[in-house]
């Protein structure tokens, strides 16, 4: 009965963690739309050489270490000996915590790239979210993969 519930509670983390992968891509799809369709102003921000380069800087740095911290985050020391602590369930809920700060990692970015490039219509932001697109697919949820991370067997 235990094997059971815990198959069950895996079943409801990852069905978690998939609606809420769906939610980040269908927000950023929402941004794209709203843009496009012209309910949100492209172009509004006008940056002269400096911040342009600075607020572009920033970005590129911005992807460049959320991507390689998302893809790594559950591989890390202090991450897998808290995965690895406690019984199976306790583990499941801290599998499904650490996946949501992964998602984060990429969200966040996304939606400031996408925001950046609708704002000042450069194309240093459209290629840092795309970049951001490919490596959340590298998070998406499933069984194998959970099992796996939590196990350290990658």
């Amino acid at each position: 009965m235990a094997v059971y519930n815990e198959n069950e509670k895996m079943k409801k983390i990852l069905l978690r963690l998939k609606i809420e992968f769906a939610l980040v891509v269908f927000l950023g799809g929402l941004m794209v739309a709203l843009y496009e369709s012209g309910v949100w102003e492209e172009g509004a921000l006008m940056l002269d050489g400096t911040w342009g380069y600075l607020t572009q800087s920033a970005c590129i740095l911005l992807t460049l270490c959320c991507i390689p911290m998302a893809l790594k985050l559950l591989n890390f020391k202090a991450v897998r000996m808290r995965l690895a602590r406690g019984e199976e369930t306790a583990s499941w809920q801290s599998y499904c915590r650490w996946s949501e700060i992964r998602l984060a990692l990429l969200a966040a970015p996304l939606y400031i790239n996408l925001a950046l490039y609708y704002a000042t219509m450069d194309t240093i932001g459209a290629y840092c979210a795309l970049i951001l697109v490919i490596a959340l697919i590298f998070c998406w949820p499933s069984a194998d993969k959970a099992e796996a991370e939590l196990t350290g067997t990658e």
